[in-house]
Parts: C-alpha cells; structure tokens; sequence
C-alpha cells in the first residue's frame, strides 16, 4: 500500500513539473509566439540590435524606423525575433534580426539579415 501511494506521489510529481515546464516554454523544441511591436521589452532588443550593427563604423549609421513584426520564444532567457525596416545611410531596407536576452537580462545579437520579411 505505501509503495502505491509513494508511486503515485512520485508520478504526480512528474507530471506537475512536466506540464509546468511545457506551459512556460523550456521545450527544446518550443516555438516562437506573436508579441505586440510596441512592446517595451521589444523595443529595447530591437534598439539593442541596432546599437551593436552601429558599432561596426566600416557600414553606413543605421536607423531603425519600425518593428514591422515581433514574436519571442522562452526558454533558459528569451529569444526576440522581429523584422525591422531601417535606413543603412539614406537607403531604406528590412532585416531580420534575433536578439537574446539571457536569465540575467544581458541582450547579445544572435543574428542580422538583410531580407524581406514583411510577408513571413
């Protein structure tokens, strides 16, 4: 009888972590979700982003113009994937970029494209 209800116990236990890691995310295999353009946090990344292209001075000053689309994934930090319209100089373009935001709030740029990804 005991070894039932330790069997049970345990059971339940993995169940109730398992299904607490699922719902925030922490799958390996968990996928971005939409998140407002205007969003603060999104903001920040996408600005982040456009901070670090703007320390490399061998390419035209970079502006960011608007985050055309925004989703996140959760995980160990957060991923921020967003399509940016931005001016290089004077020439107008869209980029994708991913921007990493890690358990202790430090951003690192993961990835910059020039694409168009308005449509995706």
């Amino acid at each position: 009888m005991k070894k039932t209800i330790f069997g049970t116990i345990v059971l339940a236990l993995m169940l109730l972590c398992g299904s607490k890691i699922f719902a925030q995310g922490n799958s390996p295999n968990s996928s971005y979700t939409k998140i407002a353009a205007d969003d603060k946090k999104v903001v920040a990344a996408a600005n982040f982003a456009v901070g670090e292209m703007n320390k490399n001075k061998n390419i035209p000053p970079i502006t960011l113009v608007s985050i055309k689309r925004a989703e996140k994934q959760v995980g160990e930090g957060v991923k921020y994937h967003f399509c940016l319209a931005i001016k290089s100089g004077e020439t107008p373009q869209t980029v994708e970029s991913v921007v990493f935001q890690n358990p202790k709030n430090k951003l690192v740029l993961y990835d910059w494209e020039t694409k168009d990804c308005d449509e995706q």
